[in-house]
């Protein structure tokens, strides 16, 4: 299945969607055919998929301080059978704060699973503690 978005014609369209099997591919229209995302889909929740073991992207806006680069986005972490597995490292957006933070944790099969830690802008703001993707308690330091 292939699902296209936003379309007024088969030629006006800003990204597709493959459906195969339990995986969801996104491919972005771009003069970057690199720019896709993929998914797994589990127990009905979808999560990050990935071709790599290791993990470590950044992008979006870039920031120099102090002679280091910062990127609005990061991911940074290792994969067991494509999902998210072990102490992951993120820079996302967070409709909460409305910005892209800093967030560190750990997964399990592409699930949150313990304390996970969410920095605005510097040090630890707020602790949310997961079992198994599912959010339990929000605690402050």
């Amino acid at each position: 299945m292939i699902v296209y978005e936003c379309v007024e014609s088969e030629e006006n369209y800003l990204r597709n969607t493959h459906v195969k099997g339990d995986e969801i591919e996104i491919i972005f229209k771009s003069p970057n055919q690199s720019e896709k995302l993929k998914f797994q889909v589990k127990d009905g929740m979808f999560l990050d998929y990935f071709d790599l073991q290791i993990v470590n992207k950044k992008w979006g806006d870039k920031e120099i301080i102090n002679s280091k680069e910062f990127f609005e986005y990061q991911l940074k972490g290792k994969t067991i059978n494509h999902l998210k597995n072990g102490y992951w490292i993120e820079k996302r957006y967070s409709f909460e704060y409305n910005k892209s933070i800093d967030q560190e944790g750990n997964y399990i099969n592409g699930l949150r699973n313990g304390d996970w830690y969410f920095s605005p802008e510097g040090p630890v703001d707020v602790i949310k503690k997961f079992d198994k993707g599912i959010f339990i308690s929000k605690s402050y330091p």
